[in-house]
């Protein structure tokens, strides 16, 4: 019985922590979300830098905040005026970023020469057959970037069909609606408008990632004339399928970090729309 008792207190204990954990999570989450809407907003947004605008408490050591009156993003770019940089105290009038110039999806020639350097010190200490493995690791690395790039693609592709059929059908479905909603409340009651004025904008947002993520961009690849002219083809070319598949796997970063941002927006929108269609 002392025994049953004893297990019974640390189940007991057991079962308070991972309540305290469960609703730390909870309270983590709704910051998370309410840190998320911030980021996106128009005016007076709070934003982190690191992370293309988005703040997080699981980055909260990486935080490098910025305050800005005016937040407009413009698809995969965010343009900041009269912006403040918290961790830095620095006041800027304006700041424009790009995502795909952030270093983690982009290789500068520096970053290009440093691992050219590492490899081939790398393969230095390789047996021929070690080399033989580490070319079939590279193939395999390069052909899942290709899967994750398809997988990218056709959710995109599952959106772009949902935007830009479901839109004209929902215009044309509550053009009655808008159009009385415009003439009657808009610019008149101050909370209608605002919703309406960001569901235009997430919506404009929506279309123009659409639009960003379909442009097709150039990945750089390695030359065939660099592993003709090579006295050690064989390194040459693991080199080559190691460059290949560093390049492609920053571009598909790039395109995974563009539709987080997508359904972030998605998300938002359909809530705007939502809460506009119950007090429009």
């Amino acid at each position: 019985m002392v025994r049953e008792s004893i297990k019974f207190k640390h189940f007991k204990k057991y079962c308070k922590s991972l309540n305290k954990v469960a609703k730390n999570k909870v309270v983590q989450n709704l910051i998370n979300i309410l840190l998320l809407v911030w980021s996106y907003l128009p005016l007076f947004a709070l934003t982190d830098e690191l992370d293309f605008s988005n703040a997080s408490l699981e980055h909260k050591n990486k935080w490098k905040l910025r305050f800005s009156c005016l937040n407009i993003y413009f698809g995969e770019y965010l343009i900041q005026l009269l912006t403040f940089c918290i961790s830095e105290k620095k006041l800027n009038l304006y700041k424009i970023t790009k995502l795909s110039n952030f270093p983690n999806f982009d290789m500068s020639e520096t970053k290009t020469l440093d691992l050219k350097k590492q490899f081939f010190e790398h393969m230095d200490n390789l047996s021929e057959n070690e080399l033989l493995i580490e070319k079939e690791a590279l193939l395999r690395q390069l052909s899942d970037e290709d899967e994750r790039m398809n997988l990218a693609f056709n959710k995109i592709n599952m959106y772009t069909t949902i935007i830009l059929g479901g839109v004209p059908i929902l215009l044309t479905i509550l053009s009655e609606k808008i159009s009385l909603f415009i003439q009657n409340v808009f610019l008149k009651l101050l909370p209608q408008s605002i919703v309406f004025l960001l569901l235009i904008y997430f919506t404009g947002n929506l279309i123009i990632i659409i639009l960003q993520f379909i442009t097709i961009r150039g990945i750089r690849k390695s030359k065939f004339s660099e592993l003709k002219n090579s006295d050690n083809k064989e390194e040459t070319l693991n080199w080559q399928i190691y460059y290949d598949w560093q390049i492609k796997k920053r571009k598909v970063n790039l395109f995974i970090s563009l539709l987080k941002i997508f359904q972030n927006w998605f998300v938002i929108s359909l809530i705007l729309f939502l809460i506009w269609l119950l007090i429009a």
